[in-house]
């Protein structure tokens, strides 16, 4: 994920847009019969043309080029230039709204309106939380249910004071270090095992049934930290310091 470097890391109201069921609509456009993908699930369908985008490399190439076009002129045509955050596959994060475009027959279309965004300092994965207090996490490889409730907490933050802002993610960091729940630092592996940090074998593969008998205090969790935390910590040290 690429995120502009021109943003602030942390924002307010942004809107994300996709192409609704973008190779689909393309096809059809195209004059493609895909009655029998209109009808399907998303995951089957996006599988089958998936198989129908690897036996036909032009018609990848194809599609692939339409999706930027349709992009590029959304953007071109509401002039967004530093408004963008960042730019996915078939949509857009954007601090602005865009105009309706009629010169499509592809449209982007709002999705989402993110209360607040947060870019951590690396500027490859952002957490985000909606008008409904729904939480999004994207770009945070290896995470997992009690990880994603630390960071979830992050976006929870009051934003109003600073003093709150600091206080809280001292709780949270504090709560992470003096936690003696060894499930919160098992990262999942398969039905019987899980990986975890130890202070003096670094990353190490154990089973579920070993976790259950581990000291807390062997856990390297300045580890943890550093990879799931720190950078949106930093991010708010240099938005609000």
């Amino acid at each position: 994920m690429q995120i502009n470097r021109t943003s602030k890391l942390f924002l307010t109201n942004c809107y994300l847009y996709d192409i609704t069921s973008c190779h689909c609509n393309i096809l059809k456009n195209l004059g493609y019969n895909v009655s029998k993908l209109e009808v399907k699930y998303k995951i089957s369908r996006n599988i089958e043309i998936g198989c129908l985008m690897r036996e036909n490399p032009r018609l990848s190439t194809m599609l692939r080029s339409i999706t930027n076009s349709v992009i590029d002129s959304y953007l071109n045509e509401n002039n967004i230039k530093d408004e963008l955050i960042t730019r996915q596959y078939d949509g857009v994060i954007v601090t602005k709204p865009l105009l309706e475009t009629k010169n499509f027959e592809l449209k982007l279309e709002l999705r989402n309106i993110f209360q607040f965004f947060l870019i951590s300092i690396t500027r490859d994965s952002y957490i985000a939380i909606d008008t409904n207090k729904e939480i999004t996490i994207k770009g945070i490889p290896y995470r997992y249910e009690e990880i994603d409730n630390f960071i979830k907490r992050i976006i929870s933050i009051n934003f109003a004071s600073k003093l709150s802002i600091f206080e809280s993610m001292e709780r949270i960091k504090n709560e992470l270090f003096y936690c003696q729940e060894c499930n919160v630092f098992m990262i999942p592996n398969d039905e019987e095992s899980c990986f975890i940090f130890l202070n003096d074998y670094g990353k190490t593969k154990i089973s579920k049934t070993l976790s259950r008998i581990l000291d807390p205090d062997d856990i390297d969790k300045e580890k943890y930290y550093n990879f799931y935390l720190k950078p949106f910590f930093q991010s708010l040290i240099t938005e609000f310091i």
